[in-house]
């Protein structure tokens, strides 16, 4: 089961990642939108935030050590 705080840590992870990559070299993940019509960088932007929640439930669903000590707590109530 992934803990809310797994999750929240994993989101401010993935955007972290997405802002490097964008800042970094955007094409790797969206093309350049100066050619794009409204509909296609509507599409973009979905596939942006699809990959942004794929990247924050694989990040989540990674074992953290500290995951490990909230669980030895849990067994212990």
């Amino acid at each position: 089961m992934t803990h809310p705080h797994a999750t929240q840590h994993a989101a401010a992870l993935a955007d972290h990642f997405v802002s490097v990559i964008l800042e970094g070299d955007p094409e790797l993940l969206v093309s350049n939108l100066d050619e794009l019509d409204e509909e296609e960088v509507r599409d973009v932007a979905k596939r942006l935030a699809i990959f942004r929640l794929a990247l924050i439930e694989e990040l989540a669903a990674q074992p953290h050590a500290q995951d490990e000590d909230e669980d030895e707590d849990c067994d212990e109530a």
